[in-house]
């Protein structure tokens, strides 16, 4: 008797019921909340950008310039500014859109590969971390997770999630082959993925440029100096192994290969996705946080493995392990805590030897100008000369970081040991920073000549 032909694949139907999906949501809400709560000071810089250009948008300046953005989308920094008005401040807003898209993550992995695979996904470092970092990551991991998990159900709403997920982090397209790979309905998927996206290309068009996103900075650092660059394949190797560095991405993607071979269409969506994601930011750099949406991919795939009890088991155990190691704040969080009431009152502009260094104004984050803006070589900067540029500028605030001058500016050096400067004023010397005040130019009036 000869094997029937074996049939043609069909949409998977959830895996997890809605009222398990909300549940873990609901409980990775909790713990990515009590994460967060451990780790109050900025832990991304680029996220300083963010909050100025949400500031921007939301104020109604520059806007030809911060509606299209060749670098990053519009659609984070728009609901940043959302997050702002309803919470007040820009940084815990950042947070919190991480907490509760990191949530919405879990919640689709319950729906679309089970309960257990969701606990495992939270368990994990990748996602116990940058669900409490401020940034764009996360909230585009989730929303593109969550497009494939409807893919084959509801091909308008996948379509409609990526396109959001494209507004966050232009890379999110890296899910576009994989959701239209298990869409019964392309060309829906398609027609909502265009709509969704309208607010970058409509504008695009309307301002009469392109709407191809520009990333020739990344691509510059990631190739290094002149005859530096890797090849495309040396490149495509290197982001591979950097989404497999995390030994959760190792594991997992052993049984990522045993789903591909029992041909689970989950597995091949997953493995497409992560494999398009690596091949996006091999035109570039990868470092872990770039690299989230593909180790999460190789990740999920212990749930081909292991089910039931098992699972469970491993995500009890990895949560135990994972959750004390990354609520401990870093040295770089350390140094940062005291900032805020450091420089509470004090107005800008600022300048400061970090770029972490941030103020308050408004509930938005106060960029500083660098000291190496002042100076084209920063070793020649000396107090002498930081007072000129200061003035030059119209900065109001010096604040400097004892270890990053010593190593970059050496010639501030005598500030570090309290000799008097002309021109600034120390305002605050403790908890590892130095502020001075920038005084004014004072002069005397030149006497007018007696009469006659």
């Amino acid at each position: 008797m000869t094997p029937s032909p074996a049939a043609a694949p069909t949409p998977d139907e959830p895996s997890g019921s809605l009222r398990a999906a909300a549940l873990c949501a609901l409980l990775a809400l909790g713990v990515l909340g009590w994460m967060t709560n451990q780790h109050p000071s900025l832990r991304q810089v680029d996220f300083i950008g963010f909050s100025a250009r949400a500031e921007r948008l939301w104020g109604g300046g520059a806007m030809d310039s911060d509606l299209l953005n060749t670098l990053y989308p519009v659609g984070y920094p728009a609901l940043l500014g959302l997050g702002q008005r309803l919470c007040g401040d820009a940084l815990w807003a950042g947070k919190g859109l991480a907490a509760l898209f990191g949530a919405w993550l879990i919640g689709a992995a319950a729906r679309w590969l089970g309960v257990g695979a969701a606990l495992w996904l939270l368990a994990t470092p990748m996602v116990l971390e940058f669900g409490a970092v401020e940034g764009t990551d996360m909230p585009a991991a989730a929303l593109s997770l969550a497009a494939l998990s409807v893919a084959a159900r509801r091909p308008a709403l996948a379509g409609a999630l990526l396109g959001a997920a494209c507004l966050c982090r232009y890379t999110a397209l890296a899910a576009l082959p994989a959701a239209l790979w298990l869409s019964p309905a392309r060309g829906r998927l398609l027609l909502s993925f265009v709509v969704a996206t309208a607010p970058h290309w409509g504008v695009a068009l309307w301002q009469g440029r392109s709407p191809l996103p520009d990333q020739s900075i990344n691509m510059a650092i990631g190739a290094g100096g002149p005859g530096e660059a890797p090849s495309r394949a040396e490149a495509f190797v290197r982001a591979l192994r950097g989404a497999w560095e995390p030994w959760t991405a190792k594991l997992g993607g052993l049984g990522l290969l045993v789903g591909l071979w029992r041909r689970d269409r989950r597995a091949v969506a997953l493995s497409l996705w992560g494999l398009a994601h690596v091949a996006g930011i091999s035109l570039a750099f990868s470092t872990p946080r770039l690299a989230l949406p593909a180790s999460l991919c190789a990740a999920a795939g212990l749930c081909f493995v292991l089910r039931g009890p098992a699972l469970w088991a491993a995500a009890f155990g990895l949560f135990a392990w994972s959750a004390p190691r990354l609520a401990t704040l870093s040295p770089q969080e350390e140094q940062l805590a005291p900032l805020q009431d450091l420089t509470e009152g004090l107005d800008g502009p600022f300048a400061s030897s970090t770029p972490w260094f941030t103020a308050r104004r408004d509930g938005w984050l106060v960029e500083s100008l660098p000291l190496r803006a002042l100076e084209r070589d920063p070793r020649q900067l000396t107090p002498a000369r930081l007072v000129q540029r200061a003035r030059e500028r119209g900065l109001k605030h010096i604040v400097l970081e004892p270890g990053r001058v010593t190593a970059s500016n050496p010639g501030l050096r005598p500030l570090l040991s309290g000799a008097p400067v002309e021109g600034l004023r120390l305002v605050v010397r403790k908890r590892g920073w130095v502020i001075f005040a920038v005084e004014p130019v004072t002069g005397t009036a030149t006497p007018r000549p007696p009469p006659g």
